[in-house]
This record gives C-alpha cells, sequence and structure tokens, in this order.
C-alpha cells in the first residue's frame, strides 16, 4: 500500500466535537468505492484559558494584589493567539473584589463558520499578604478607619 499525504483543514472558531470529513479518501480496492474519513476535533486543554459552552466566550483568572484590587491597576495578558490585551480598573471606580469579572468584548475564540469574535471574560482572584508585621496592620488600621 502507498501512503499518501492529506491536508486536513479545520475551520477557525472549531468547537470540539466538531467533524472533518474527507469524502471517499479511505483505502480502496478493485470494484469497491473509497469510504469516507472522518476526524473528531478535540480541543486540548489551555494552561491559562478555557472556552465557555457556547465555544466563543474565552475566560481567563487574572491575579491580582491587595494593594492592586484597593487602588486599581493595569495588565498586559497574552491571547491565545499572542496579540496583548490590555486590562485595567481604575481604583476610582472602586475597589475590585475577590471573584468580580471583567468583559473585553470581541477579544474572545472567532465565531465559527461566522464572522467576529466572542468576548473575553477576565475573572479577578486577590492574593492576600500571608502575614503583616505590627507597624503594617497599625498603618492599614489607620488608614482605613
Amino acid at each position: 500500500t502507498g501512503a499518501t499525504e492529506t491536508v486536513l483543514v479545520i475551520e477557525r472558531g472549531a468547537p470540539d466535537g466538531t467533524v472533518v470529513v474527507l469524502a471517499e479518501e479511505g483505502d480502496q480496492e478493485p470494484d469497491l468505492v473509497a469510504g469516507d474519513v472522518e476526524f473528531t476535533v478535540r480541543t486540548a486543554p489551555h494552561p491559562r484559558f478555557r472556552r465557555d459552552a457556547d465555544h466563543v466566550t474565552l475566560h481567563h483568572t487574572c491575579h491580582i494584589s491587595l494593594l492592586e484590587a484597593l487602588v486599581g491597576f493595569e495588565r498586559s495578558v497574552e491571547h491565545v493567539d499572542g496579540h496583548e490585551v490590555i486590562v485595567r480598573r481604575d481604583g476610582a471606580a472602586g475597589v475590585t473584589p475577590h471573584g468580580a469579572t471583567l468583559v473585553v468584548p470581541g477579544e474572545g475564540m472567532p465565531v465559527h463558520q461566522g464572522s467576529g469574535f466572542g468576548d473575553l471574560v477576565v475573572e479577578f482572584h486577590v492574593q492576600f499578604p500571608v502575614s503583616l508585621s505590627a507597624n503594617q496592620r497599625d498603618l492599614l488600621r489607620d488608614a482605613l478607619q
């Protein structure tokens, strides 16, 4: 049997479970029509992002310090495709509580068989200090009373 090489095209934004069919590319025998070859797309987990059930909404967890939660911050997040997305929270708009989310429109996954992109949902996880000195506790008490 001779080996052949075939290019498999998976459309951008294809959700997990999408079936790609190569018609009549299966084994061939005399007097028989070659069968189809079917591939099922399985999405590998990403270390920093996950897709929502709608396949276009992308989720990311952003770890911030207690100071950043209280006064605001700006972060650059490297997207799945390598471009940078700026995520910012202005302290004047209020404190960022643990678990708060920010929706960045149009920065999610591409819409499969359509146009446009879903949204990126960033969830903030506030990292608290492990301990404070007596002086730090006094300063915080004075500042927050």
